[in-house]
């Protein structure tokens, strides 16, 4: 069924005229084939005279007299030779002459039936739509052919693909397998397979193949073209040799005419304030996307604004971190410092970056994870910290009082660190760490850095220090006392600043009780597995932990402190130790007094009212006092960049004033 037909009655007629016409010029040229095929029930008309003629060969042969003569009486040379395009008379002439020969070839005419058979296998592509382009992978357009083909990314690096080394199977390791007769892909294998191709994508091409190379990343990294693409050219005399059209980055703007749709307006219009030289088609376009599109002229030109701000030379504004609205600020002013409970590390970040502050501890942003498998299987500065803790603990039990390390012998030291190491191992492995192979190396790296580091206390015993305390707690949750000191407590600590009393919580990893020269007092150190803060960073408030939990000892056990020290566990050899206190570890191993420590720690105070000030003021400057890392978590949506800062005014002492 064919369904309804749109079309008027004359043309019908015509069509069935047409029809009969064709048929009786069949039924002349091959009668006995059509009568055969025309027979119902797979029967032949004329019976046994039919029979007799096909067991002769003279059938099948004037079956095919017959065709040849439906192709003359069909005129079919005279229409080819009617077109005016001489190629394509040449090729419908050679296609007539290869079917008569074919024809002629044949001991039998074909049954009508494998006709359709051959027909069916014909692909009969669907008809054009609108787009004129297809865009695709060379793989899949091998079999294509296109009157215009671009081949882009012709780069080095690109095509062929970069080969990076696999971490199971090494170029060596497949040689080695292929001796011995399991053949796997290999390098040249890679290289053939693009070189394959890159012979494929530019065979496709019927009138004109345009290939396109980056001479530059976006980033302004100089890029080279492919090896394969020079290759190609050598016969040309090189890429010298041939007339490149370059094509400047960011500076396509469309002539008025040109203009397609309302998108190329609206980019028109941004690029053509960019442009003066092409007012014209460019005033033509903003004046329509003003008309037309008003709210993406608003955004593109608050954005436009908003970058301009930014690089404006002078000192931050609201563009830059600093908060302007009233009510924000009426905000800032009852939370700081009276409702918020601030942490070292919290004031360390507002001292390294104010803008990492307010999106951290203002904002609450917290960067997405990507979920990953960890190279390392534990975490070494908790697992360093938490077997301390149980080192320290069961040697005060024992000893029921100040764990004096140069008191205790060496085999009883070392066997309560084996078995911490254990007992914390034991509740690692419980959660079945990646990496098992991995984790017994760092489970026996870490032991013996701990040993080290134990006995190297042990070995110094000119402070005559006792410890009294570890992990001790303040305004942390005391549910888990296992894990905390005795003497912990549930509250902050209160600390006065110039700018008024401000609560602190943390927790202090060891508290000392030293005797230095004729001074007694705490001593509060703070293990660490990296790098250590220098007295530069301390006093710049980039490292606050020593100065604030010495504060906070004083508070808590009712008792002067002296100050406080870095120890760094494990790492390259050398200065181990960092002193902020009334002592420092001189050059030949021992101690002697540091000069102006009362007044550093004054100093350092005064720091954390400024940050306050700061605070409350709504001063979030997105201005680090050092390098920016790489590995910011927000390094994406600060728009932090190194030569903006330079056009920006010092952040001086007095700009944190209100």
């Amino acid at each position: 069924m064919l369904g309804p037909i749109e079309s008027s009655p004359d043309a019908i007629r015509a069509a069935a005229a047409m029809l009969e016409r064709l048929f009786d010029l069949v039924t002349r040229t091959c009668p006995d084939q059509a009568g055969r095929e025309a027979a119902p029930g797979g029967g032949s008309v004329g019976g046994n005279d039919a029979r007799a003629e096909d067991a002769s060969g003279a059938g099948p042969r004037k079956a095919l007299s017959g065709l040849l003569g439906l192709v003359e009486a069909l005129e079919l040379r005279s229409v080819a030779r009617g077109h005016q395009d001489p190629a394509i008379v040449a090729r419908d002439l050679r296609a007539l002459a290869a079917m008569e020969d074919a024809l002629r070839g044949l001991r039998e005419a074909p049954p009508l039936k494998h006709l359709q058979e051959a027909l069916s296998c014909v692909t009969c592509p669907a008809a054009r739509g609108e787009s004129l382009v297809d865009v695709m992978d060379v793989l899949d357009a091998r079999a294509i052919r296109y009157d215009h083909v671009f081949l882009l990314g012709v780069n080095e690096g690109l095509w062929p693909r970069k080969f990076v080394e696999g971490s199971l199977l090494t170029e060596a390791d497949r040689l080695a397998w292929a001796q011995r007769g399991a053949v796997l892909d290999r390098r040249s294998d890679l290289a053939a397979r693009e070189m394959l191709l890159f012979y494929l994508g530019l065979s496709r091409a019927n009138a004109e193949l345009t290939l396109c190379y980056q001479e530059s990343s976006a980033s302004g990294a100089p890029m080279a073209g492919s090896a394969f693409l020079l290759a190609l050219l050598d016969g040309l005399g090189g890429l010298q040799a041939v007339d490149l059209e370059r094509i400047a980055m960011g500076q396509f703007l469309p002539k008025a005419e040109e203009l397609v749709c309302g998108r190329d307006a609206f980019n028109a219009a941004l690029a053509g304030i960019f442009a003066p030289q092409a007012a014209p088609s460019g005033t033509g376009a903003l004046a329509w996307a003003a008309a037309n599109q008003p709210q993406k002229i608003t955004h593109a030109a608050m954005g436009l604004w908003a970058r301009h701000r930014r690089w404006k030379r002078g000192r931050c504004d609201a563009f830059d971190g600093r908060i302007s609205d009233k009510g924000l600020l009426e905000s800032l002013g009852r939370d700081y410092p009276a409702q918020v409970v601030f942490s070292a590390s919290g004031l360390n970040t507002y001292g390294q970056c104010p803008w990492q502050y307010f999106a951290t501890y203002v904002l609450k942003l917290q960067p997405l994870s990507e979920p990953q498998r960890r190279l390392e299987a534990v975490t070494r500065g908790r697992f360093v910290h938490n077997v301390l803790f149980r080192v320290m603990t069961r040697l005060r039990e024992d000893c029921g009082g100040p764990v004096r390390l140069p008191h205790i012998d060496q085999p009883r030291l070392e066997a309560a660190l084996e078995q911490a190491v254990a007992e914390e191992s034991a509740d690692v492995e419980l959660r079945r760490p990646p990496y098992p192979a991995l984790w017994q190396i760092q489970r026996r790296q870490m032991l013996a850095e701990l040993r080290d580091y134990l006995l190297a206390c042990r070995a110094r015993d000119e402070l005559q220090g006792g410890h009294l305390h570890f992990e001790l707690g303040f305004g942390a949750d005391l549910e888990d006392k296992d894990r905390l000191d005795p003497a912990s407590i549930a509250g902050p600590v209160t600390v006065p600043t110039p700018e008024g009393d401000v609560r602190l919580r943390g927790k202090i990893d060891r508290v000392d009780r030293i005797r230095f020269q004729d001074r007694q007092g705490l001593l509060v150190i703070d293990y660490k597995t990296g790098r250590l803060g220098s007295e530069g960073d301390i006093l710049a408030g980039r490292s606050l932990q020593l100065p604030l939990y010495a504060v906070a000892a004083e508070a808590i056990l009712g008792e002067a402190c002296l100050g406080g020290a870095f120890h760094r566990i494990g790492g390259p050899e050398g200065n181990r130790e960092r002193y902020f206190a009334a002592l420092k570890c001189g050059r030949d191993g021992h101690y002697q007094e540091a000069q102006g420590y009362d007044q550093q720690r004054q100093a350092v105070m005064e720091k954390v009212g400024q940050f306050i000030r700061g605070m409350r003021s709504g001063h979030f400057d997105l201005m680090p006092t050092h390098d920016c890392p790489a590995y910011c978590p927000f390094r994406r949506i600060c728009h932090y960049s190194d030569a903006r800062m330079e056009v920006k005014a010092p952040a001086a002492e007095e700009e944190a004033r209100p």
